[in-house]
């Protein structure tokens, strides 16, 4: 988000969310852009200052640096890792951290008015002018990276794979050891130990099959072959018969694809929500802008008060959607290990 300023001067009130790609000596570079430099960013505060924020803290009798980062990873680990995974938290734990931490880095940090910041240092518009009077070299910095649909599907396909391979990991686990805990693998075993319940097969020769193989533990080369087919029969109801045989492949496809608009759906929320509020504050800038005389009272007046409101609203909508975000993926994981529970 740019501040009140930069917001006015735009042409339009999603110009500044739209993201500018860098130009040094006169050429593109398609690489780097200001969206990306915020994600640089984010990326060397998270890396530099939170050891240095720790290091710091041990020397202090207060440890209260210590105590920010333990409540960040107690927040992940009981607030969505355990919710969602069970016994499998805390193996989660790193990976739901750092991604809940720098979403909502990206998301503080578009609140910032990185560009307009970039505009004063002279990082756009330096070096003069080609010939088509374009700047030779333009490197803003600023923007929130989130709104755009590129990082959110980038994101969103981060959670697609890791749900795709969780669940044929946990396949071939529960093949070649049995599941944590429990005996090994056996089809008639009633509860926890396996995720294939014993469902008569009749005339449906993909659940047969995926029972068969399911009935004990095999040498780890044989469990990756077998995992395979039995990660796939995961994702369809064991229907048994002649209907569950003409039925498997079509739940095949209709539970895939579910996934993959679940991962959609979180790709659409994070963009949706970080650019629809920088879009409403750039059009209520935008009416007290553009008031003149009395209408400062009705007009200008409560458009100022909206903006102030809706940049502290901005404050509590960054730590949500990094929540919510984080909690799904969480969610969409667990639920793929566990696909009959």
């Amino acid at each position: 988000m740019r501040s009140a300023a930069g917001i006015l001067a735009s042409s339009s009130p999603v110009e500044h969310i739209l993201d500018v790609t860098w130009r040094i000596g006169g050429r593109e570079i398609p690489w780097l852009s200001a969206h990306t430099a915020v994600m640089i960013l984010a990326t060397l505060l998270l890396i530099l200052g939170l050891p240095l924020l720790t290091r710091v803290s041990r020397r202090r009798k207060d440890r209260v640096g210590l105590g920010v980062v333990e409540i960040l990873v107690t927040f992940v680990r009981v607030q969505v890792a355990e919710r969602t995974l069970g016994k499998a938290a805390d193996k989660a734990v790193p990976y739901l951290t750092t991604l809940f931490t720098y979403l909502l880095m990206l998301n503080l940090l578009g609140v910032v008015p990185l560009m307009d910041w970039s505009v004063a240092l002279h990082l756009t518009g330096w070096g003069g002018v080609d010939a088509a009077d374009r700047p030779l070299n333009v490197t803003p910095i600023g923007g929130a990276p989130t709104s755009g649909i590129w990082v959110g599907a980038a994101f969103s396909v981060m959670t697609l794979m890791l749900v795709m391979f969780s669940g044929y990991i946990r396949q071939v686990q529960l093949l070649w050891r049995g599941a944590p805990g429990g005996p090994p693998a056996q089809a008639e075993t009633v509860g926890e130990p396996h995720d294939h319940p014993a469902v008569e097969a009749g005339m449906n020769v993909w659940l047969d099959w995926s029972n068969w193989i399911s009935r004990r533990k095999w040498p780890l080369p044989l469990a990756i072959v077998g995992g395979a087919w039995t990660w796939l029969n995961s994702f369809v109801p064991p229907v048994p018969g002649t209907v569950g045989l003409l039925l498997w492949p079509i739940l095949l496809v209709l539970e895939v694809l579910s996934y993959f608009t679940k991962c959609f759906a979180l790709c659409i929320r994070l963009v949706a929500n970080m650019a629809s509020g920088h879009i409403l504050l750039a059009v209520l800038l935008a009416f007290a802008q553009g008031a003149r005389g009395w209408e400062s009272l009705y007009v200008a007046l409560p458009a100022v008060l909206g903006t102030v409101a809706l940049m502290i609203l901005e404050l509590v909508v960054a730590l949500l959607q990094a929540y919510i975000f984080t909690f799904l993926s969480s969610l969409f994981v667990g639920l793929a290990m566990n696909p009959h529970h």
